[in-house]
């Protein structure tokens, strides 16, 4: 009896200090991503994509990313749904853009974790909305409304520059 109370006593213990340093890496992850989209410079990388009338699309075999540096944005990221209108015959059917971000907006909200972000760019033959919401852990959703396609949703993770 007396080596189950020891040894109930010894768990306690040992579950409380796990939970404490996994509150406090925790903590640190999220301190990292505030920091990080405060930078200015990062990277969205995409997991998953989906279609336009349903299913999940796998994207880690493919090349995809939104790069934020400062006001400049870059993204290649493929594009499973309907095109409205057909600029040019490139054979290029995903969402790609490279210029200045319009109408930046960041809007935190640390009881829910995480941070929206908002902005528009505009190419020679389209405009596009961005909504990314990090989450202080890292993970983010990214939904790109388009003048001349339906809109697209991604899932994936927020990281440094220099990672990708």
């Amino acid at each position: 009896m007396r080596y189950a109370i020891t040894f109930l006593l010894f768990l306690c213990v040992s579950l409380s200090y796990g939970q404490k340093n996994k509150g406090h890496d925790d903590e640190t992850k999220h301190n990292e991503i505030k920091e990080l989209i405060k930078s200015g410079s990062y990277v969205f990388e995409a997991d998953k994509t989906f279609k336009y009338r349903g299913g999940m699309v796998d994207l880690t075999t493919n090349p995809n990313y939104v790069k934020i540096d400062g006001n400049e944005v870059e993204a290649d990221l493929p594009f499973f749904g309907e095109t409205y209108q057909v600029h040019d015959m490139s054979g290029d059917a995903g969402i790609n853009f490279k210029g200045e971000m319009l109408n930046y907006k960041e809007t935190p909200d640390d009881k829910k974790g995480k941070v929206d972000i908002r902005f528009e760019v505009e190419t020679q033959n389209d405009k596009y909305t961005c909504f990314l919401t990090v989450h202080y852990s890292g993970e983010a959703t990214l939904n790109v409304s388009s003048m001349s396609k339906s809109n697209a949703r991604y899932l994936g993770e927020v990281q440094e520059m220099d990672q990708k």
